[in-house]
């Protein structure tokens, strides 16, 4: 923050480090963009914050409507939701929470703590309670995909036969590898689409394979560099006041 070279940022990735370290750049004057942090409230609690990908809400609102328009949920069947107890998954989950409720469905709220270097995470108490409560979906955001194979496996160790659904931290084939999982995340494979091919052909040549949150993050690099080059019309040199000034448009407060 002390180097004023430094016009603006790109992230922080995660809605906990940017609740953490947004009012240090706030403080700055910076503007940063987030290609992945999804928490409603950094919008509206973090002044310079910006982002490229949906919040929370609108995650929940295509997950909960796909549930119960494609998967079969109906009124009155049993729905758990279980949250990382971090602020992505405990947002999202009350977001899901609260739709799932209003289509009709019964819910049993629950909370476990995301895998660490020190602690894994363990399910199997709430597998064999989404048993017994004839749970017809098991909706479960996390930053951790480890920690969604795990408990998607000990669901099926209990018995449990229902749907799980995962959110955007668990897109990770090669650690979230369960057979009929359901995932909803915010942005479009790039190794899926064909418009895409000589991007990702030319980035992996140079760079290595990227993963799904790094076209989101390169369109926030793309827009932050746009923001300091508009805040240079018609002058030799910017400050970060005028990056913010003059190189957004927020049709949402923070969103672009």
């Amino acid at each position: 923050t002390s180097k004023k070279s430094i016009l603006g940022l790109v992230g922080f990735a995660g809605s906990n480090e940017n609740l953490g370290g947004g009012p240090v750049l706030d403080r700055a004057g910076l503007a940063y963009i987030s290609g992945s942090a999804t928490a409603d409230q950094l919008t509206k609690q973090l002044k310079g914050f910006y982002r490229v990908v949906p919040n929370n809400t609108k995650q929940a609102q295509g997950g909960v409507g796909y549930i119960f328009s494609h998967l079969g949920l109906k009124k009155g069947n049993q729905v758990m939701v279980v949250d990382d107890a971090e602020a992505y998954g405990q947002g999202i989950a009350g977001a899901a929470q609260k739709l799932f409720v209003a289509g009709g469905a019964k819910v049993d709220r629950e909370s476990v703590p995301e895998s660490t270097s020190s602690a894994t995470a363990d399910f199997t108490s709430l597998a064999q309670k989404a048993v017994a409560q004839g749970a017809k979906v098991v909706y479960a955001p996390t930053q951790v995909a480890s920690d969604s194979n795990l408990f998607a496996n000990q669901l099926k160790t209990a018995g449990y036969h229902g749907i799980f659904f995962a959110t955007d931290g668990s897109l990770d084939n090669t650690s979230f590898k369960f057979p009929g999982a359901y995932i909803s995340f915010f942005g479009t494979d790039v190794y899926q689409l064909a418009v895409a091919r000589p991007f990702v052909r030319y980035y992996v040549k140079k760079y290595g394979k990227t993963t799904p949150f790094g076209a989101p993050s390169f369109v926030a690099a793309e827009m932050i560099a746009t923001a300091i080059s508009k805040s240079c019309a018609g002058r030799s040199t910017t400050t970060r006041a005028a990056v913010k000034r003059d190189g957004f448009r927020r049709p949402r407060p923070g969103d672009i």
